[in-house]
C-alpha cells in the first residue's frame, strides 16, 4: 500500500509538496541544505541550494509535470530559459563563496521522452563547447530516481504493520480543509520511530546511523500524511504536522542520546517548514475579505476561536522573525496590526487556548512598550481564576479538550453522550501566576489571592522526560494542590524567578520559538517550569537585540 501511495503522491505532487521530502533525502545523502526557495532575495531559478560534504554548492530547480513524460517542445519553451538561470548564473548566498562553480540539477516528478533526453545532451554539449567546467553541466533527477530514493529510505525501516495501516491511508485521503488529525500522525510516528528500542551496535539494537535514516523516512511519511492539507493551502495543518514531526525527532534524539550530526539537519528542515507555513498564513490573510469559513451563520461559534488561534500563530511568527534577525518588512507591520486590532476579539473558551494568549503576550512584550501586555496577562489570569472554581454555569475545559470537542460537548451532546467532565482546577494557572508575579503587581496579586487559593493547581509530569514531546504519555504523575491562605511576597517572587526549566527536556531549550509553537500545538504540555524559562529566555534575547 505504501508503494502505491508514494507513487500516486509523486505523480500529483506540486513543487511545493515534494520540496521538503527531497531536502530530507539530500540531508541523508550527506548534503547540507542552506536555502529553500522563499528566503533568498535573488532566487535566479534555484529552488534549493545545498552543499556537498566537500563544500561544493549544488542548485536544484523543481518542476511538477504530473508524472508525465517531458517532451522536447516543453523542454525548449518552458524549461530552457530557466535552466540558463539555474546553470549559468552564480549562487548568491552567504554560505557560498562568490564566484564558486556549482552543480545544477533539474528535478521533475516525471520522465523525459527520447527527444527531450537528446535535447538535454545537446544543452550540456553546448556548455562543454563553451568550456564550462564539467561539474557545471546540468543533471536531471526524474521520478524513477525520486521514487527509488524515497522507498529505499522507508522499505527496510517501516514496520510491517505500517503497510496495512489505515491511519496512513486515511490521512492521505483526508479532504484537507479541516483540522489536522494530530492523534493519527502521532500514532504513525510512534510506529516508525524506535522510541522504545535500545541504540547501539549489539545484536537487536538500532544503530545511530539507522536512527538518522529512520528520521528521514519519518519526514517523508509526514509529507505523505499532510499532502491533502498542503493542496488545500491549509497552513495551520501543515504547521501542526511538522511540529509533531520535530517534537518526535527531538524525543528520539534525547531518548537515545544521539550526537547532533544524526538529527540536527532533519530538525532544522522541519523548523523551516513550520516557518514557511506561518509565512504563507500571514500572506493569505490580507487577501481574504474576512476570517469566516463557509456559512457565516454556522461559522459564528467558531469565529472568535479562530481569531484567537490565528492571532496566536501570527504572534509566534512575529517573535520568530525577531529572533532570526529578519529585516523589518511589510509582513511585520501586518502581524502587529492584526494582533493589535483583534485583542478585543480574543476568546478564552478553555485552557487549550492559553498558549495562544501567551504567544500574544510574549510578542507584545517584545514589540510594545506600553502596559497592554500586562493588561492582557491580568485579564487572562483573572479569567482563569474565576472559571477554574467550577461555579454554577461556569466551567473551564482542560487543555486536552480541543475546540471541536468543546463545541460538541456544550452545544450538541446530551448528558448521556458527554465525554468530558469539566471539574474545578487548572493546568495553566501556576504558569500565569508566576508570569503575573514577575510584573511586580503586588497589590493586584494581593486582591486576587483569596480566589487563587480556592483553585486546584494541576500538573502532569511524565516519568521519562523525553516523553514530554509525545502526544500521548502512558506513564506519568498528575499532581493537584491548593495554595495556603497566605504567603510571603518574597517567597512567591523567589518561586516566580526560578528559570532553569528543569521540567522540560534540554533539547527543546535550544529552540525557544519552537517551544512556543509546540505549546500552541500541544497545549496539554504547558507547565510553569517551561513558561518561566521561556519568559526569561525571550526577555534576555530581545534585550540583547535592543528590542
Amino acid at each position: 500500500m505504501i508503494a502505491r501511495v508514494v507513487e500516486n503522491w509523486l505523480d500529483s505532487a506540486t513543487e511545493k509538496e515534494f520540496q521538503i521530502p527531497f531536502c530530507h533525502v539530500l540531508n541523508y545523502e550527506g548534503k547540507t541544505v542552506v536555502h529553500l526557495t522563499r528566503h533568498c532575495p535573488m532566487e535566479m531559478g534555484k529552488d534549493i541550494i545545498a552543499l556537498e560534504p566537500d563544500g561544493t554548492p549544488c542548485a536544484y530547480q523543481l518542476k511538477n509535470i504530473g508524472g508525465a513524460k517531458l517532451s522536447k517542445d516543453e523542454w525548449r519553451t518552458k524549461l530552457l530559459p530557466q535552466m540558463d538561470e539555474l546553470v549559468l548564473q552564480g549562487i548568491e548566498h552567504p554560505a557560498v563563496k562568490p564566484g564558486k562553480h556549482h552543480r545544477s540539477f533539474l528535478v521533475i516528478n516525471g520522465e523525459l521522452d527520447e527527444e527531450a533526453i537528446a535535447s538535454v545532451r545537446q544543452y550540456n554539449q553546448g556548455l562543454q563547447n563553451r568550456r564550462f567546467p564539467k561539474e557545471q553541466r546540468l543533471g536531471i533527477i526524474v521520478k524513477g530516481k525520486l521514487y527509488k530514493a524515497f522507498m529505499e529510505l522507508g522499505t527496510d525501516l517501516w514496520p510491517p504493520e505500517l503497510a496495512e495501516s489505515r491511519a496512513l491511508l486515511e490521512l492521505y485521503l483526508e479532504l484537507g480543509d479541516s483540522c489536522f488529525p494530530k492523534e493519527k500522525l502521532a500514532v504513525l510516528l510512534e510506529q516508525i520511530l524506535p522510541l522504545r528500542k535500545k541504540v547501539g551496535n549489539k545484536k537487536g539494537e538500532v544503530s545511530k546511523a539507522e536512527c538518522q535514516r529512520i528520521l528521514t523516512s519519518a519526514a517523508i511519511l509526514t509529507s505523505l500524511a499532510s499532502t491533502s492539507f498542503a493542496r488545500c493551502d491549509n497552513h495551520v495543518a501543515i504547521l501542526e504536522a511538522w511540529t509533531l514531526y520535530a517534537a518526535y525527532a527531538m524525543s528520539l534524539s534525547e531518548r537515545c542520546n544521539l550526537p547532533r550530526k544524526y538529527w540536527f539537519r532533519e530538525v532544522k528542515l522541519s523548523l523551516d517548514a513550520m516557518y514557511e507555513a506561518l509565512c504563507r498564513l500571514c500572506e493569505e490573510i490580507p487577501q481574504r475579505m474576512s476570517l469566516v469559513e463557509g456559512n457565516p451563520v454556522l461559522d459564528f461559534p467558531f469565529h472568535r476561536i479562530r481569531i484567537t488561534h490565528v492571532s496566536g500563530l501570527l504572534a509566534v511568527l512575529g517573535l520568530w522573525r525577531i529572533h532570526r534577525g529578519e529585516p523589518h518588512e511589510a509582513m511585520d507591520d501586518h502581524i502587529h496590526d492584526f494582533v493589535e486590532k483583534h485583542l478585543k476579539h480574543l476568546q478564552l473558551w478553555g485552557e487549550y487556548a492559553v498558549p495562544q494568549f501567551l504567544s500574544i503576550y510574549f510578542y507584545m512584550n517584545a514589540t510594545d512598550a506600553t502596559l497592554k501586555s500586562t493588561s492582557l496577562l491580568h485579564n487572562l489570569f483573572s479569567s482563569i481564576i474565576k472559571l477554574a472554581q467550577a461555579v454554577k454555569d461556569q466551567f473551564l475545559p482542560d487543555p486536552y479538550c480541543n475546540p471541536e470537542e468543546w463545541l460538541l460537548e456544550t452545544m450538541c451532546r446530551n448528558q448521556q453522550e458527554k465525554r468530558h467532565n469539566f471539574q474545578d482546577g487548572s493546568f495553566s494557572i501556576e504558569s500565569l501566576m508566576h508570569l503575573f508575579v514577575r510584573t511586580n503587581m503586588k497589590q493586584m496579586m494581593k486582591m486576587l489571592w483569596p480566589d487563587i487559593t480556592r483553585v486546584q493547581f494541576k500538573k502532569f509530569t511524565p516519568d521519562v522526560i523525553s516523553d514530554y514531546y509525545l502526544w500521548y504519555v502512558e506513564e506519568g504523575t498528575t499532581d493537584s494542590i491548593f495554595l495556603p491562605p497566605s504567603k510571603e511576597w518574597n517567597e512567591l517572587m523567589k518561586e516566580a524567578r526560578e528559570n532553569t526549566g528543569s521540567e522540560i527536556p534540554s533539547l527543546i531549550k535550544e529552540y525557544p520559538i519552537f517551544y512556543i509553537a509546540f505549546l500552541c500545538v500541544y497545549p496539554h504540555r504547558i507547565n510553569s517550569s517551561g513558561v518561566r524559562w521561556l519568559d526569561t529566555t525571550l526577555t534576555n534575547a530581545f534585550i540583547s537585540r535592543g528590542k
